[in-house]
Order: structure tokens, then sequence, then C-alpha cells
């Protein structure tokens, strides 16, 4: 990861480290867990389901929506938040749909200058407990060798004085082969700047923190002891390289697959995915009846009977594959 060196005081962390280091730091480790999908099958503790879901009739991760009154049609694409430089694609039928839109929307307005703020005071454990507190002493000493060697990007000062869960969305960031990543985020921002589209977001900051850091802390405290100690790694490594070979073949139904799995925090599939996936509904049929958007949310969100393309068709519009 590459941060900037300079020195500013963050004083919402009263330490000394940089802006744009806190940035990246905090967007990461949001973006990396809030796949939970498809990032699940890094934590990934048992194994996967065996149903198979069959609303999807076709893979693919651009899907094309008209009807039902809109007078143009808006697009859902499907993203990993966080890939390998190496492993990151994007087609010309994907851009040709993200110029048609008028207006972008995400999972979370990237655009909103609050963003980075609300996210780093809500990564703060404001209880006063210091991290270490949740530990045992000898797992917390393995952890801070653990962070000192491979989650340089935070020092030890500042993991100290986050919640547990937060902790746990850097390292699962860490978690990554590869020197370089990128975030579909990133980059779908960044285009949307360039061609002076409007930024959208599903949910707010502190939404999605509610989701992140809800998870029970003694939960999140074994699944940090687990990847301290490589648990399970060779498997987990080879499910997350079936999850990345699987979204670069956009087979939307291994996706769900991969994810749909039983983790070592028993996270539930209804809150994570399919209620907000309903909640999304309702705003996505105003954004779409006002102009056309594209709109980015994590892969795993959209097959399924629960998921974001089912439900669309039950609202009455017509979804099409995109290739």
């Amino acid at each position: 990861m590459v941060v900037d060196n300079s020195t500013t005081i963050f004083l919402l962390l009263t330490i000394k480290c940089s802006i744009d280091k806190m940035k990246k730091i905090i967007i990461g480790a949001i973006a990396a867990f809030l796949a939970i999908t498809p990032l699940s099958s890094v934590i990934a503790q048992g194994k996967a389901k065996t149903a198979k879901q069959k609303n999807v009739d076709q893979n693919s991760l651009l899907w094309k929506v008209t009807g039902n009154g809109l007078d143009k049609a808006s697009y859902v694409f499907g993203t990993i938040h966080l890939i390998c430089e190496a492993d990151y694609f994007w087609n010309p039928v994907m851009e040709e749909a993200f110029n048609a839109a008028e207006k972008i929307c995400m999972e979370m307005d990237m655009d909103d200058p609050q963003l980075q703020m609300t996210l780093a005071m809500g990564m703060v454990d404001k209880s006063g407990k210091k991290l270490s507190s949740y530990f045992e002493p000898a797992d917390y000493e393995k952890l801070k060798a653990y962070a000192e060697e491979r989650v340089k990007a935070v020092p030890v000062s500042v993991m100290e004085m986050m919640k547990p869960a937060a902790v746990w969305t850097t390292m699962v960031m860490m978690q990554y082969s590869c020197d370089e990543v990128k975030s579909y985020e990133a980059e779908l921002m960044e285009k949307a700047k360039q061609g002076e589209k409007e930024i959208l977001g599903l949910e707010t900051a502190n939404e999605q923190l509610d989701f992140i850091l809800g998870m029970p802390d003694k939960e999140v405290v074994q699944s940090i002891n687990d990847i301290v100690q490589g648990k399970d790694k060779k498997e987990l490594d080879a499910q997350f390289a079936d999850m990345i070979n699987a979204y670069k073949k956009q087979q939307l139904n291994k996706l769900y697959e991969l994810t749909d799995q039983e983790t070592a925090m028993k996270m539930d599939k209804v809150k994570f995915l399919d209620d907000r996936n309903r909640n999304w509904i309702p705003k996505m049929k105003t954004m779409m009846q006002k102009q056309a958007t594209f709109f980015a949310v994590g892969a795993a969100h959209l097959p399924g009977k629960t998921g974001v393309l089912q439900l669309l068709k039950d609202a009455g519009y017509t979804v099409e594959p995109v290739k």
C-alpha cells in the first residue's frame, strides 16, 4: 500500500498520522469488509453450503434495468471491493454502460467530504477500553508482533485505540498476497469525477459502520487470533483464489456459493445481505426514475431469491445481463 509520508496531526485519533494514510487505511478496511460479499471467503472457517442458486439465469457482472416506467436504462454492476492489480479488469461494455449513465451510485457516497472523518470516529473505541484489554496477554503480544511485521501501514499505537472489529477489517485487507491492490469503488469514483457525474450512496457511513462494529467482540477477537496464528491459511488462500477466478469469469452463481458460507463469526446473512438488499430497492427506484443511474455494489448482493436482481424483477423491472 502506498502511503503519504507527511505527519499531519489527526486530532480525532490524537496521534501523529498522515491524513492520507488514515483515509487509505480506513476506506480500505471498510471496503474490504463490506464485500461481505465477497471477502467473507477470506475468513471462512466452514464449508460452502450445497444449495444452488437458481434465480440468476445468466452470468454477468453487468445488468441492464428497463421498463416499469423508466425513460432511460439504468445499470447494476457487481464489484469486488479490493482486488490485486493484476486481476483488475474493466471491459468496453462496462465503459459504455458507465458513460451512458447520468449518475453513479455505490454502497456509500465515496465523494462525501465527511466520509473519512465519520469512519475514523466510528473505528475508535469510545468506551475507553484499549485493544489489549480484549485479549489474553500472550495473544496480544502475538498480535503486536504480527502487526509490526505485516500491518505496517497501521502503527500499533493506532490499533490500541481501535475497536476489535475495526482492527479485524484492517487485517483482512492485509491478507492479499500481491503488493498492489485496486478498488473498483475508487476507480469508479475517479471516472465519475472525470465525467463530471454526481456520486450517490445507498447507505450512510454510520449505517455501514453499524454492520461492521455490531459483530460480537468475542468472536471478532477469536478471528483475529486465527489470522495471527495462520489457522487454515492454505485452505482460505485456495478459497480466495477460487473467488477471484469466479469474479474474473463473471460467474455470479459461483461467487454466491463461495460467499454463502459459515464463517468463524457466524455472520448473519439476512442482516448483512438480504435486509440491506431490500432496503436498497426503494432508493434505487427513486434514483432510476429521475435519471439513468449506474449502480456499483458488492457482487454477492446481486444473485439469489433476495438478491438485488431478483428484487428488481419482483418490483416490475426488466433485468437483463449485458456482455
